[in-house]
């Protein structure tokens, strides 16, 4: 009988997500070709160096000794460390471009799976309902950026669900429980992985981490273990953090690029599919439907589904052509920096599906007859990103 339960709840959704996965990889290994993204020459090079570091055994955490024409350009101890040395760990193992990305671009999107899934079992979302959720996230552009443009927003997006599983289920009730552990081990692999996708992350988080504070009875014990988690997160990420803090004060570092028309990179709401830059119909129709229905019944709402629906509408907001983001590039140099407003929407991304999930589970218990709507949703949208 404990078999029977471990296999319905975890071993048959882990393998509709993996079946996911590779139907999405599926699409690469048919053409046969190396997908040539905006970033696959500057993320393939730091792969290359690690991938020779390690079979040459001539480690150095600084300086480019084999890639960038051997320039001993800084690039790694500045941008995700630890994940260089994991792709360079799994080239060693292949051997071959082909076969590295497309493992690479399979493990993004189970991973994203994966976390997302955890994420929705974590609000105790049943596991049908789940797994939609995770298919829905793993075919949105959000993830798969990083298999056809190898953007690691798209590595960021397959990790942040695992840092707002513990964001979450904070705000679950008073006693504010979390796992300082579970919270310490998404950031620190977020830190090693993508540092903009880290300070999303850690914005995302702020506001259920507020609320529970106010909320809970026992503020000292939250306090202790947001700082415990704290702890565990710099003395996991300490050759990151120390790489990172070294080169920047003994080095005088390019600036990165300041991008002034952020309207271009910000996302549109559309009828098509779902891109970058263009939620797409089935995203733009389920996020709207949220937002419009947690507003429109907002005292009705748990606290839980009012905090999860509102950061990740400000986050769809803030993603979106609807800021005035041009005016604000002009007049802020560190705006400017932010490049591409389209990243917010990760975070949007992964909140409005959980909150969606929730609405949905909500409503087929008192209606039944719409439990398959959620597979209706899901369709459309993995066909497009398989299309792709």
């Amino acid at each position: 009988m404990r078999l029977k339960r471990y296999i319905l709840n975890l071993g048959i959704p882990i393998s509709i997500i993996l079946l996911i996965s590779i139907g999405i990889a599926s699409v690469q290994i048919t053409h046969h070709g190396l997908i040539l993204g905006d970033d696959f020459s500057f993320h393939f090079n730091r792969f290359y160096e690690t991938y020779k570091q390690i079979t040459t055994h001539h480690i150095n955490l600084f300086q480019s000794l084999f890639s960038f024409s051997q320039s001993g350009r800084i690039v790694n101890a500045v941008y995700g460390l630890g994940f260089s040395y994991f792709a360079g760990g799994l080239l060693a193992l292949v051997h071959n471009w082909f076969r590295f990305q497309v493992l690479l671009s399979f493990l993004c999107e189970f991973t994203a799976g994966i976390t997302m899934f955890a994420l929705l079992k974590r609000i105790n979302i049943k596991n049908w309902l789940a797994v939609c959720g995770a298919g829905l996230y793993m075919s949105s552009s959000v993830v798969s950026t990083w298999g056809l443009n190898q953007a690691m927003t798209g590595w960021g997006a397959a990790l942040l669900p695992l840092l707002f599983t513990e964001a979450i289920a904070v705000t679950q009730d008073r006693e504010a429980r979390f796992s300082p552990i579970v919270l310490a081990v998404g950031m620190s692999l977020l830190i090693g992985t993508h540092l903009f996708s880290t300070m999303l992350g850690f914005l995302g988080i702020i506001p259920f981490f507020l609320v529970a504070l106010i909320r809970t009875n026992n503020k000292r014990k939250l306090l202790t273990k947001i700082g415990i988690s704290i702890i565990i997160t710099m003395f996991l990420s300490i050759a990151s953090l120390l790489t990172f803090i070294d080169v920047n004060l003994s080095n005088q570092l390019i600036k990165p690029w300041k991008n002034t028309n952020m309207l271009a990179s910000a996302v549109k709401f559309t009828m098509g599919n779902n891109s970058y830059f263009e939620l797409g119909l089935v995203l733009t129709v389920l996020f709207l439907a949220q937002i419009s229905y947690v507003t429109l019944s907002w005292s009705q709402r748990t606290i839980q589904e009012r905090i999860i629906t509102s950061v990740g509408g400000i986050f769809l907001l803030l993603s979106s052509t609807l800021v005035p983001w041009n005016f604000l590039a002009t007049h802020s140099s560190i705006i400017a920096g932010i490049q591409f407003p389209a990243r917010f929407q990760v975070v949007a991304c992964i909140l409005l599906l959980a909150g969606s999930a929730l609405t949905a589970q909500n409503l087929t218990i008192r209606n039944p007859q719409f439990q398959y709507f959620p597979l209706i949703s899901f369709f459309p949208q993995f066909s497009s990103q398989v299309q792709r």
